[in-house]
């Protein structure tokens, strides 16, 4: 991924970096929650719950931390995977954001959203994305 990047320019790649390590971790494992066992069948962390381990509830701020961030982008893919209609299809096009995120130095979350807004269409069943 920083390879994708080498020249960032803004702080949440960070994020987007910590997001995408977990969503393919998901993706591989086929479950949401990770490191269960690092945490003794506790879940490390969760991309299928909307509430992180502090109680709030995970929505995006600027200038989150990169972990923070990071789960809050996990969820967004893996709750968007569910609604898919053909979830290979989904994690590949979120591979080809990810790439082609990486033509923009100054590429932010915004940016992401706005990539894989545009590849949903016939991929995930017909409910509002934004």
């Amino acid at each position: 991924f920083h390879h994708l990047f080498p020249h960032a320019i803004n702080d949440e790649i960070g994020g987007l970096n910590e997001g995408f390590a977990d969503y393919m971790a998901n993706i591989f494992l086929d479950t949401p929650k990770l490191g269960l066992v690092m945490m003794h069948g506790k879940s490390l962390r969760d991309s299928s719950e909307q509430v992180d381990k502090n109680g709030k509830l995970k929505t995006y701020e600027p200038g989150m931390e990169v972990h923070d961030l990071g789960e809050r982008i996990s969820l967004a893919l893996w709750k968007t995977r569910e609604m898919s209609l053909d979830k290979t299809e989904f994690d590949r096009l979120v591979i080809d954001a990810v790439v082609d995120l990486g033509q923009n130095a100054y590429a932010s979350v915004h940016d992401f959203k706005i990539k894989m807004l545009e590849r949903l269409p016939g991929i995930v069943s017909d409910v509002d994305l934004s």
